[in-house]
């Protein structure tokens, strides 16, 4: 074992018994009653809904110019394009079930309401915007707290059948992820009830939580390892947000002041990159210890606001800060709104004082460990010369 890997490799043996402790001790009453995320996850439901409703307000705008009948690609063509059958009316059937058989098939041939317009008499273009006006009303429902579970399953519909008729326009890596957080999101929702019970408190254990802090554990992480793979030289020298902010989708007048930044700051930039997407990730291995997962949930939300400030990648960054707030418990997120208001709330911790002190040692290991191999990997120096900025020659014919 080489002298490198040896104080990487005991670091994380160590994080892993104190993690270890931490999930005996939190097998308490007391413990338990620290970790309820029921507001958490009402707050995560509101907030999907303002990027439902942002969503479909956009597609309700853009849709003329895109797949209007005299838009880019026609909706019409792309039905004629895919060979989508139409079923006949209902009046040509002898039953109900032989009618909904027949529209099953279809829909599994193609999955999308929008090719259903002509049973109700409509064209495609009155039929999708009709569509879209119902999902936006859906979205409010969402945001004013209706967390019946039709109306989640309806709003996930609608995006899949926006999705598969609106290639490619609507097939990119937010379109995706709206897709199936959306699809989660139906597991946190009332089936019975349109509004959840005021005193309804979740605990760390609802499976859907738990996949929802996968998929932002997946995401990041998964950032961070195409980046390594690539073996672009740029992002192992640091250097990467020298070009970034030059080539990023419609770039802010921020983005101006960020690409002519001291090298320093790009590199700080690139280098903090890594920690959010590719170690702060690892926090998940101790969903027991609260400043981990604070910290990993408020360090997520930090790279993607300044992903926000300096380009525009549509719902993408916001759907990232929204898969932080399964992250939050219910005592930080009523400390943090308390703040807005006059009432102060002091943010009270309840657990015993061995599982304080071992969720301090569990954080402070993490970030030895992450400091550690941070230092080995891009090999970090403090006190490195700064270099000039990179400055593109660009000159139009």
């Amino acid at each position: 074992m080489s002298s490198a890997t040896s104080p990487l490799l005991y670091g994380t043996l160590t994080l892993g018994i104190l993690a270890g402790l931490q999930a005996l001790l939190s097998t308490g009453d007391v413990a338990r009653r620290s970790y309820s995320f029921g507001r958490s996850q009402r707050l995560f439901l509101r907030g999907l809904g303002v990027i439902y409703f942002c969503y479909f307000a956009s597609l309700y705008i853009e849709y003329p110019q895109l797949q209007g009948s005299d838009g880019l690609i026609p909706l019409s063509s792309t039905f004629a394009y895919m060979g989508v059958p139409r079923i006949p009316l209902l009046g040509t059937y002898g039953s109900l079930s032989s009618f909904l058989s027949a529209f099953s098939g279809s829909f599994q041939s193609f999955p999308s309401l929008l090719q259903y317009f002509y049973l109700f008499g409509a064209d495609v273009d009155s039929f999708s915007h009709g569509i879209l006006l119902l999902l936006m009303f859906a979205s409010s429902l969402l945001i004013l707290g209706v967390t019946f579970s039709p109306v989640l399953v309806l709003l996930n519909l609608g995006t899949l059948s926006f999705y598969i008729a609106g290639s490619p326009f609507l097939n990119f890596q937010w379109d995706i992820l709206l897709l199936e957080v959306g699809f989660l999101a139906i597991g946190l929702s009332t089936p019975l009830t349109l509004f959840p019970r005021p005193n309804s408190d979740s605990q760390m254990s609802n499976p859907f939580t738990f996949l929802l802090r996968f998929t932002l554990f997946k995401l990041l992480f998964a950032s961070a390892l195409v980046k390594l793979k690539s073996e672009c030289p740029v992002w192992f020298d640091l250097s990467a947000m020298s070009y970034h902010h030059f080539t990023t989708p419609l770039p802010s007048p921020l983005a101006y002041f960020a690409h002519f930044a001291p090298l320093w700051v790009s590199k700080f930039s690139s280098f903090f990159t890594f920690l959010s997407e590719g170690a702060f990730p690892l926090l998940m291995m101790v969903p027991w210890s609260r400043y981990s997962r604070l910290f990993y949930a408020l360090g997520s939300i930090v790279l993607q606001v300044g992903i926000m400030l300096t380009g525009n990648y549509g719902i993408f960054n916001l759907m990232t800060c929204l898969l932080c707030v399964p992250l939050l418990d219910d005592d930080f997120v009523e400390s943090v709104a308390s703040s807005f208001r006059k009432k102060k709330v002091e943010w009270i911790d309840r657990r015993c004082s061995m599982l304080k002190v071992l969720d301090v040692l569990t954080f402070t290991f993490a970030l030895l460990v992450m400091s550690y191999f941070s230092s080995h990997w891009f090999g970090v120096q403090i006190g490195s010369s700064v270099e000039e900025p990179l400055i593109f020659d660009v000159k139009f014919t």
